[in-house]
């Protein structure tokens, strides 16, 4: 039963020693609710033309990174025939060495993710987003919130924001464990 509850416990704890953060936005009085998780997974290829196109060393374990934001705004009211912009930047401070790139992944391309949440959406209201990445340690998401065709004002609400299984990289040796990373999100509505 000891070696059941140590063996859960471990693997657990890996996971939790990171220094995860989050920047208040200027659109907040209240703060914002901010998760973010990092988990590994290890790489094994087959044969010279595989390792060439992952270029990273066979075995090393490769780490995603998933962040939930759900933002606190002041206020998002989008009028009648109008369009209101969310910008959002995350910006990522990776402690650990390693060869760190943040980019889409190619080995779970059919999992990734950016969705908006928000608590309602009118008929004919729509919301629209893009992921940029901007440098290897930063990606912006601009979401458009727009009322075409509603003939009263859209109050957005409390908008959930989920980037999915975005590729960290690597550390540059096996001994080192997952990363300390500090993320910095900063929004802004235009």
């Amino acid at each position: 039963m000891i070696g059941i509850l140590i063996g859960v416990l471990i693997p657990l704890s890996v996971f939790y020693t990171n220094t995860l953060t989050s920047k208040t936005e200027e659109t907040s009085e209240e703060g914002n609710t901010t998760i973010i998780r990092i988990y590994r997974r290890y790489v094994y290829v087959e044969g010279p033309s595989a390792a060439e196109v992952e270029q990273v060393p066979v075995g090393y374990p490769h780490y995603f990174l998933d962040v939930e934001h759900r933002i606190y705004p002041e206020s998002i009211n989008v009028p009648y025939g109008a369009e209101k912009t969310l910008m959002i930047t995350y910006t990522l401070d990776i402690e650990t060495s390693g060869e760190w790139d943040v980019r889409l992944s190619t080995d779970l391309s059919e999992d990734q993710e950016l969705t908006v949440e928000v608590p309602r959406t009118p008929s004919g209201c729509y919301i629209r987003s893009e992921l940029v990445f901007t440098s290897a340690t930063s990606f912006e998401v601009t979401i458009k919130f727009g009322n075409p065709s509603v003939y009263e004002g859209w109050n957005v609400g409390r908008p959930l924001v989920k980037v999915l299984h975005l590729y960290l990289g690597y550390p540059s040796s096996t001994e080192i464990g997952t990363p300390d990373v500090e993320v910095t999100i900063e929004a802004w509505i235009i």
